[in-house]
């Protein structure tokens, strides 16, 4: 209801305030939306209940996770099979190795791979050099050779990082904390969304 986003449109509010307007129902087509640079017809194609969803409306959607985690499992099953040696697991299992020249621990993917935070997580947790066991991320099963881990350099200054994380949290509690502790104080309606 409160949302401000709908990918590939600017400014999308009004299209948003149209769509949860009680008088729109399912199939309904909208008038014309002008906004900055464009002209938008919307059409509401569903509409989602408040509350937990239905298994249904998210089952398409959490499918492809489960397929994978469970594809991972049964390859991770595999590669135990041949040990901690990378190139018997490659050629049993036909699989490709991919060196990693570069991976930082403040790292949020893996190139090639994506967002791969429990592999990450792992290489950073190793005594190199070490072969880890099978790891089953998001979108495959790794086994990772840490050749060695370099300690970052001391900062002698960290006045810029204190900032940025001062400005951070600083926005946070004036924005958004007071708003929240409100919230979970009283029994609250959020209604903006009727006139906004």
């Amino acid at each position: 209801k409160m949302s401000n986003y709908i990918a590939g449109l600017k400014n999308p509010r009004q299209i948003i305030h149209w769509a949860f307007n009680e008088n729109t129902e399912v199939g309904s087509v909208s008038s014309v939306f002008d906004l900055d640079d464009m002209f938008v017809v919307a059409v509401l194609k569903s509409k989602t209940e408040e509350g937990y969803p239905d298994l249904e409306d998210v089952k398409e959607r959490i499918q492809r996770f489960v397929t994978n985690e469970v594809k991972g499992k049964v390859l991770a099953e595999k590669m135990k099979a041949y040990g901690k040696d990378i190139d018997k697991i490659a050629e049993g299992l036909n699989l490709e190795k991919t060196d990693i020249a570069a991976l930082t621990f403040s790292a949020r993917n893996i190139q090639g791979f994506g967002a791969e935070n429990k592999v990450i997580g792992t290489v950073f947790g190793t005594n190199p050099p070490e072969v880890t066991d099978p790891i089953v991320g998001y979108g495959a099963a790794f086994v990772v050779d840490v050749k060695k881990i370099t300690k970052a350099p001391e900062k002698d200054d960290y006045t810029q990082n204190k900032v940025v994380l001062l400005n951070s949290f600083t926005q946070r509690v004036n924005q958004d904390y007071p708003y929240r502790a409100l919230e979970k104080a009283v029994e609250i309606k959020d209604n903006r969304a009727l006139f906004y």
